[in-house]
């Protein structure tokens, strides 16, 4: 009789292990197929913390492994994918920089206000909004306070990312361009 206990318990609880196991197995799956539909979507961020949970949750699973390698894939593909975002901008922002140029040639200073705007040619009006469809703004600058406010000697334009929001990083990290010139922040060091 005691023997007979002895390994029914250890058949149930061989069974009951191997039944978690599968169970283990398939809520890591799952974790691992939703990363993987946020890296399709270009989703990296979200994608790159769903596998990271994989072989802290789930280090029993074939996914672990799986997972660790999917990571620094998904991490040199967020870093493509950002540079190429971040080139796309900076082409914008050269792209209204040759129209502002042109702007001051013509009126011998950049322009002020929005109906000032107006006046760059109509090919440009498409880069006013950066890859995320945010708008680029643009900021009329002055060197020193003795020129004249009606006319700007310099200009600043800016995009806040993805989010549209200051501050943040990655997709969501702020853009600054300052007469011609990438730049880290628009205020003078």
């Amino acid at each position: 009789g005691d023997t007979m206990l002895r390994y029914l318990i250890a058949v149930s609880l061989c069974l009951l292990a191997i039944g978690c196991s599968n169970k283990r197995e398939e809520h890591a799956a799952k974790i691992y197929n939703m990363a993987d539909k946020h890296a399709e979507n270009r989703e990296y961020d979200k994608a790159i913390a769903l596998l990271q949970r994989i072989p802290v949750d789930y280090e029993d699973t074939s996914f672990a492994s799986q997972a660790e390698d999917e990571i620094s894939e998904w991490v040199k593909l967020r870093e493509l994918h950002l540079t190429n975002q971040r080139q796309k901008v900076t082409t914008s922002f050269q792209r209204i920089d040759r129209a502002l140029e042109n702007y001051k040639l013509r009126f011998s200073h950049y322009p002020v206000t929005p109906k000032d705007l107006e006046k760059l040619p109509a090919i440009v009006i498409p880069d006013w909004n950066d890859v995320w469809g945010n708008p680029i703004h643009y900021r009329a600058l002055y060197s020193s306070s003795t020129i004249p406010k009606h006319e700007p000697d310099g200009y600043a334009l800016a995009t806040f990312g993805q989010d549209g929001l200051p501050g943040g990083k990655g997709e969501d990290a702020d853009l600054f361009f300052k007469n011609g010139k990438m730049t880290e922040n628009l205020v003078e060091e």
